[in-house]
């Protein structure tokens, strides 16, 4: 009998270590929509671009490279102008291929003005938002650098595509503007060959909800989430949609919002979405060779 005992003790070790095992399987290599194993890209491979999403603080930036094109979405607030400078300068940046502003807040644009004019750009995206409803000097001063610079200027709309080097961004929205800034975010989908991140601005759930309508097949690897992780954002049905393996939540330490809300915390956890935040890693640097990626960040996971 006591030997019997024995060896449902061993058989309960050996279980224990499978489950183990599979449990850190999957926090290293995380299964939603496919299977992590797939498209994990092993640390001694090569990658041929790569997604920088900076740590501004309670703000948004994020720089996209491939072999010599550069593409900058959002500054964050006008004090980290010089460090997202410096960042984008040491990786190679002389020029920006493009200069993408989400909406005109400050936390995301507060510092593109001196970006421009201190690096320049050959491309400018913006929404097209009435002047009425812009009463920031910050902005004015931004829209004024961008007709110094000498960039091309659009206005973005669904639909609207654009292809810098080998890297696509299409815009997914807004397909129309008005007063509410949030909302009239530029939403838009990054892809290199197989390997998508989904930039939403600070979309609220209206228009995560538009977005799914229109593009019920939309899916993505990475999601940059809406509004720093706000409450009024990642809706249980867009989460569900988009389905990424990944979130990254730009979002300042102890800020006074409380973002992320435990909400919003929730619903990715019950996605099984490996999340990413910039208050406790740092930088967030996604880098992929088209087929696989991998996440590293600053401060270490």
């Amino acid at each position: 009998m006591a030997k019997r005992k024995g060896k449902n003790k061993i058989s309960a070790v050996i279980t224990f270590i499978i489950a183990a095992v599979i449990v850190i399987s999957g926090y290293l290599y995380p299964k939603t929509a496919g299977d992590k194993t797939d498209i994990y890209l092993p640390s001694n491979s090569d990658f041929t671009a790569s997604v920088h999403f900076i740590d501004v603080g309670q703000g948004d930036s994020a720089l996209f490279v491939n072999n010599g094109h550069y593409v900058l979405i959002d500054s964050g607030e006008s004090e980290y102008a010089d460090k997202v400078e410096e960042y984008c300068r040491s990786l190679g940046v002389e020029k920006f291929d493009c200069i993408m502003v989400s909406h005109p807040h400050s936390d995301h644009a507060g510092g593109m003005a001196d970006i421009v004019r201190d690096i320049g750009c050959d491309n400018i995206i913006i929404p097209d938002i009435d002047a009425q409803y812009i009463t920031s000097s910050f902005y004015e001063d931004f829209i004024d650098a961008a007709a110094e610079s000498g960039a091309d200027i659009y206005y973005a709309y669904a639909g609207d595509k654009y292809t810098y080097g080998d890297m696509n961004f299409e815009i997914l929205s807004p397909k129309e503007t008005g007063k509410d800034l949030n909302n009239d975010s530029i939403v838009t989908l990054f892809t290199y060959s197989d390997i998508s991140v989904l930039m939403t601005g600070d979309a609220e759930k209206r228009i995560e909800k538009q977005i799914i309508n229109d593009y019920p097949a939309l899916k993505c690897d990475v999601l940059k989430v809406g509004h720093h992780g706000s409450s009024t954002s990642s809706c249980s049905d867009f989460i569900k949609t988009v389905s990424p393996e990944c979130a990254v939540i730009s979002v300042g330490e102890n800020n006074k919002y409380s973002h992320p809300s435990e909400l919003t915390l929730k619903t990715l956890e019950e996605n099984n979405i490996t999340v990413y935040r910039t208050d406790y890693d740092g930088n967030v640097i996604l880098k992929t060779n088209g087929k696989q990626y991998r996440i590293e960040t600053e401060k270490g996971k």
